[in-house]
């Protein structure tokens, strides 16, 4: 009998142990099956177990910071060249202190320069806080999963939607069980979710298509961190929605194999949120849970119920039920994930074009677009506030011209206007200056005109909405002097909205 593959050995090694992965966690068994997920373990605890165990191995501080991220609230590192530099160094340090790493050896062999490059090493290192210990364990089990499900061929190069080959094209259309919100929740985190009954419905139809969505959920992944600088600072959230899911033949690996991709990729898990309508699952989630360490699963959440009670749920965590890509009749919305993919087309055509351009907005920016989406994003409160806070000035001025130049000026000095992209395929780009000029002078007119005819019917009405509304957190503070023509720092005011400025939703007409 043949040697066991080196890609198929354990990663027993003490910077694993002390990185908190355990050897029984760190496998991928490389056999020929149709799911590629290798052996599933057995004997696994209950999933109550397992969370209150790794709650319970935490120290008060860590539990602090665990309700801290999932809650959204938590302070991300602060960034100095020196600790870049050092922690890089430590790296590779850690990295040459792990015996067992046939992958990455395998990589080094083929090119150094991509297991060494500055950015590919950061991206890991921001996924771990910076602990290079940890983020040495993570780069070997990335590099171990990454050859276990692309080859030796594919391991030190960038996948691309070419690599997917006709059928692998084609399934980047059909399976659209993977999706991110166009917009981030209130941290600045990237919001993720997964339709648990669409990834069944493609295995149930052809068996192979678990390995396929295995290698989309791959690339999808690694698009959405390797060029985000913000989402690999600030992470991101998960929600794995499971109503309607049923355990059947291949969904448990098929759940294995997707576990084991997820704790390899450089990007940090703020909170795992898994929704499901019967408690028939369970199984799956125990699988899910024992394939994860202690700090993913100190930031799992379940909800059992239906699609209201779960999308409530999901509120009280700040997230939106629009986040959740479903019709009224429970079909997969296409619109996001499609555009996903004209943007993924046109940055692997010409990435030249694409090098200043948004693919999502953070709370802060403003956006100047018609129609009434993102109605509820920070930024556009506090540019109402903006407004509101500088409509005594404006009415007041005897040259409007110049005072609009000076409020644009500052304005555009303090956040980022963004509008869409001519290529109308869901990307941003800095707003031009006569849109900004145009959105705040028409956001001006109205308010001054409201405020002509019912002077005090704004200040009532900003009053009666903060009765009725609960506050809303915004990671924007828009506050201007109003006895001065520039802005001085930015205040939150969440009540400002339409009762102020008058505009719905950052309309710009």
């Amino acid at each position: 009998m043949s040697s066991q593959p080196p890609r198929d050995r354990y990663l027993r090694n003490s910077v694993a142990t002390n990185a908190g992965i355990g050897a029984d966690r760190t496998s991928i068994n490389g056999n020929n099956n149709s799911s590629h997920a290798g052996s599933l373990p057995e004997d696994i605890p209950g999933v109550d177990k397992m969370l209150s165990d790794a709650m319970k191995d935490m120290s008060t501080n860590e539990r602090d910071k665990a309700y801290e991220e999932i809650h959204g609230v938590a302070e991300i590192v602060h960034e100095t060249d020196d600790l870049i530099v050092r922690s890089v160094s430590q790296l590779k340090e850690c990295l040459h202190g792990i015996s067992v790493k046939p992958a990455f050896d395998l990589a080094w062999k083929q090119n150094q320069d991509y297991v060494t490059d500055h950015d590919f090493c950061l991206m890991f290192l921001r996924a771990d806080c910076f602990d290079a210990a940890k983020a040495a364990a993570r780069m070997v089990q990335f590099l171990e999963v990454k050859l276990s499900i692309w080859g030796e061929d594919k391991l030190t190069t960038r996948i691309t939607m070419s690599d997917f080959g006709p059928s692998g094209v084609k399934a980047l259309h059909t399976i659209k069980s993977m999706q991110a919100c166009p917009y981030r929740d209130r941290a600045g985190r990237l919001i993720v979710v997964s339709i648990d009954k669409d990834h069944q419905e493609h295995i149930q139809n052809d068996p192979d298509d678990a390995y396929l969505d295995g290698r989309v959920f791959w690339y999808f992944a690694m698009s959405l961190v390797a060029d985000d600088e913000e989402t690999q600072k600030k992470g991101l959230v998960f929600i794995a929605y499971a109503l309607g899911l049923e355990v059947a033949d291949g969904i448990r690996e098929f759940f294995w194999l997707h576990t084991r991709i997820g704790i390899a990729l450089p990007v940090r898990v703020g909170a795992f949120h898994y929704c499901m309508d019967k408690l028939a699952v369970q199984p799956i989630i125990q699988l899910m849970a024992f394939g994860m360490d202690r700090k993913i699963l100190s930031r799992m959440r379940l909800f059992v119920g239906g699609d209201v009670e779960c999308q409530y749920h999901l509120t009280t965590y700040g997230i939106s039920p629009d986040c959740i890509p479903l019709t009224s009749t429970n079909k997969v919305k296409a619109a996001h994930i499609d555009a996903w993919i004209k943007r993924r087309k046109r940055v692997e055509s010409d990435p030249e074009s694409c090098r200043d351009l948004i693919e999502f907005p953070s709370m802060n920016d403003v956006l100047v677009v018609t129609g009434n989406d993102l109605v509820q994003r920070g930024g556009y409160d506090s540019y109402c506030m903006f407004v509101e806070s500088r409509v005594e000035a404006y009415m007041n001025a005897r040259n409007k011209e110049q005072f609009l130049d000076g409020l644009v000026a500052s304005a555009t000095s303090l956040t980022r206007f963004l509008e869409r992209d001519e290529a109308e395929d869901g990307f941003w780009r800095l707003a031009r200056p006569a849109a900004v000029r145009s959105k705040i002078c028409n956001s001006l007119r109205r308010l001054a005109t409201k405020r002509r005819k019912q002077p005090h019917a704004v200040q009532e009405g900003t009053r009666r909405r903060a009765v009725l509304d609960p506050p809303v957190e915004t990671d924007v503070n828009i506050h201007v002097n109003a006895g001065s023509s520039t802005a001085t720092n930015l205040e939150r005011n969440p009540y400002a909205e339409r009762n102020g400025c008058g505009c719905r939703c950052f309309s710009s007409s």
